[in-house]
């Protein structure tokens, strides 16, 4: 492109025939045939970002009469800074270009070596990118992925949730997460989490949806053994004659059973709180410390209290 520009210079100055042309950009240098460097020449600077990255010279290889610069006129003045302007704007794209194939090989690295998976789809779900990750997880090849619609991963009970979720961002509120369950490969039904993210254009108009997430399959059924965990203990405690209560690590109730309220008589709301000295006698406060060496060494500690009833 810069030969081809150098080369059309002289047929555009008053003297086509004598005029030759250089141009030094960012190092390289770029000639007419028979190039020479005369005392009768104009030069203009190429400039890049407001830096000088370069220069654009033009001379005549024989005297001619004087006109309004030198030999030179003042539209070919105006030409040459327009030529120097012009080169300048090339340089720019192609260093625009070229950071922006870095940046999408970067990209590309990231998103190939991130254990999450990753996809690019369409306002109606159709794939326009996966990720490795995201290939393995369904054990799928890319071309078997891009194109295809996402949703036939997910069952159809969750279709309709999921669609809305997307379908909720907007240019000022872009992202969303949420999750889903998807049919694996195998059939077995999972859980995931998204990260949802619009892509707009200039002109604030819907591109694509760009999505990571992670199997949460795991969590999912670790907090559901911890619920029905936690369910059955509730139960137990709630069912028990035994009067049973929990306290913090200076004393103050933080749970007290159905039992033990209806034997001191007090409701549950009024003991929450309440320091365990308020319903133990004085006396049996002696050989109780929430904090003693027994506690501390087996977990427990073993105390005979008189309890002090509301009334």
């Amino acid at each position: 492109i810069l030969q081809g520009i150098v080369d059309l210079i002289p047929p555009a100055w008053q003297y086509p025939e004598i005029t030759c042309a250089r141009v030094i950009l960012n190092g390289q240098i770029f000639t007419t045939k028979g190039f020479k460097e005369t005392i009768w020449n104009q030069t203009g600077d190429i400039t890049s970002c407001g830096e000088r990255i370069g220069a654009l010279e033009v001379c005549y290889l024989e005297e001619k009469p004087e006109r309004d610069e030198g030999p030179f006129l003042r539209e070919e003045r105006s030409l040459l800074y327009a030529i120097a302007e012009r080169l300048g704007g090339i340089f720019e794209r192609k260093q625009a270009e070229e950071e922006l194939r870095e940046n999408e090989k970067r990209y590309r690295a990231l998103v190939e070596y991130m254990p999450a998976l990753i996809c690019r789809f369409l306002p109606d779900g159709t794939l326009s990118f996966v990720s490795s990750s995201y290939c393995n997880y369904f054990d799928k090849e890319p071309k078997e992925l891009v194109g295809q619609n996402f949703f036939q991963f997910i069952p159809e009970e969750d279709r309709e949730k999921v669609k809305k979720h997307f379908e909720s961002l907007t240019y000022k509120k872009p992202m969303i997460t949420y999750e889903h369950q998807v049919v694996a490969p195998n059939g077995e039904v999972r859980w995931q989490q998204w990260t949802d993210r619009a892509l707009f254009d200039e002109k604030r108009n819907l591109i694509e949806y760009q999505s990571i997430g992670h199997d949460t399959t795991e969590r999912k059924q670790a907090e559901e053994a911890l619920r029905n965990s936690e369910e059955r203990f509730r139960t137990f405690m709630e069912t028990s004659s035994d009067l049973m209560h929990m306290a913090d690590e200076v004393g103050n109730i933080t749970y007290v059973n159905e039992a033990m309220c209806k034997t001191l008589g007090y409701s549950k709301e009024e003991m929450i709180g309440m320091h365990i000295r308020q319903v133990i006698s004085e006396e049996c406060m002696k050989d109780f410390d929430p904090k003693s060496e027994e506690l501390v060494r087996k977990g427990r500690f073993t105390y005979e209290p008189t309890w002090i009833t509301k009334n």
